[in-house]
C-alpha cells in the first residue's frame, strides 16, 4: 500500500478520533444539563430544597413483591 495512501487514512481516522471525542463531550454536557434542569425542577431530593411532603411509600399504594407480569 502506498505511503500516500496510509497517510490519507491516517488523516482520515485522525478526523473521526476528534468528532467523536467532541460529541463525547456534548453528551456530558447534555447529561449534565438534564441532571441540572432536575434539581431546578424538583429540588435536591437529600435536602428537600422545595419542601415537599414526606410521606411513607405504604402508605400510598400497596408494596408487595416478587415477580412483575404484563
Amino acid at each position: 500500500m502506498p505511503v500516500d495512501y496510509q497517510e490519507e487514512i491516517v488523516a482520515t481516522l485522525g478526523k473521526i478520533e476528534a468528532i467523536v471525542a467532541a460529541r463525547q463531550r456534548q453528551l456530558q454536557k447534555l447529561d449534565e444539563l438534564v441532571k441540572a434542569r432536575f434539581i431546578e425542577l424538583f429540588g435536591d431530593m437529600f435536602l428537600n430544597s422545595k419542601a415537599w411532603k414526606k410521606q411513607a411509600l405504604d402508605s400510598l399504594a400497596d408494596v408487595v413483591s416478587g415477580i412483575t407480569k404484563d
